[in-house]
């Protein structure tokens, strides 16, 4: 089975790399659509400390995203052209740049104000890990079969297109915090997926994992880059960002998220039509909601069938 996950084994590494390879730097020839994202311009402050980070990640993520879609992402002078001077002050820190960046993501919406309580970056570091190891070693899982897919195989086939989409429109609606939240619960599939007793199927899994990965890249882009090419020999930064099939998007029930002040407090299968009104009667009606909502919201954001957000 694969090694730990070990940052400071490749972070640096991969940030040389895309310095020497020019990654960064973008054609004019104007092939591509531009883009041009407006972030606060860098600014003296001496050593690197986490405010800097906190101001750039979601930008950078932003950028990368743009880039993956077929833009050519061109950024303010002093930028490279994703967005970032890239994250080295956590890099020397024993839980790497990535999972920094995921603990910042994960923690609120960039538009709301950051409750550092809820900064987990031990979590993030975790998650990261059983990503690696389930990555890392996909060919060394036992009792892996081809050939005709089982009923398991089509409902993982279906959830990977359903994480395609999920993540695409999260990420369109700057809801980052919440396109983690998917990522995490679509890892705890594929881990339960590969310990049925029949063993996984080659192509689902692999597409399943390589699937996570592209959709890993904006927001993990060294452990991204690092396993698809342990896994593929390519660079994941120079990939397409994947489009879902909608043939198999149909579904009947899915899991709505429901928050309060930006913090999850409840998980609910609700029919994938639900209307707003239903998901947010449903989210009110919750007893996990009720126990952090001390009145009438000041402040709701429903996006039925999949969030719904109470701000007291």
């Amino acid at each position: 089975m694969a090694g730990d996950y070990r940052p400071a084994d490749f972070e640096a590494r991969w940030q040389q790399r895309w310095a020497d390879e020019g990654t960064c730097e973008v054609n004019n020839d104007g092939a591509r659509p531009a883009f041009y994202p407006l972030s606060i311009y860098p600014y003296p402050r001496g050593k690197s400390d986490i405010e800097h980070v906190c101001n750039y990640t979601f930008g950078d993520l932003l950028v990368r995203y743009r880039t993956m879609n077929g833009f050519a992402v061109r950024s303010p002078v002093g930028f490279d052209s994703f967005g970032l001077p890239f994250e080295n002050a956590a890099i020397v820190n024993a839980h790497g740049a990535d999972a920094l960046r995921l603990a910042i993501v994960q923690t609120k919406p960039p538009a709301e104000d950051v409750d550092w309580n809820d900064f987990h970056i031990a979590g993030c570091e975790r998650f990261l890990g059983r990503v690696w190891r389930l990555a890392a070693s996909t060919s060394e899982i036992r009792n892996r079969r081809s050939g005709q897919l089982g009923d398991a195989d089509i409902e993982l086939d279906k959830a990977t297109h359903g994480l395609i989409r999920r993540v695409t429109d999260d990420f369109e609606r700057w809801s980052y915090n919440t396109a983690i939240a998917a990522y995490m619960e679509f890892t705890n599939y594929l881990y339960r997926y590969i310990q049925r007793d029949d063993g996984p199927h080659d192509e689902t899994l692999d597409f399943g994992v390589d699937t996570l990965l592209l959709l890993l890249a904006p927001t993990a882009p060294h452990m991204a880059a690092e396993l698809w090419e342990i896994r593929s020999g390519s660079h994941i930064h120079s990939q397409a960002w994947p489009l879902p099939d909608k043939s198999k998007l149909v579904e009947d029930m899915v899991t709505m998220i429901v928050q309060v002040n930006g913090k999850l407090r409840d998980r609910i299968e609700v029919p994938a039509e639900i209307s707003e009104d239903d998901a947010l009667n449903l989210a009110l009606g919750s007893e996990k909601v009720q126990g952090f909502l001390p009145g009438k919201p000041t402040r709701i954001v429903v996006r039925a069938p999949r969030l719904v957000n109470l701000v007291s």
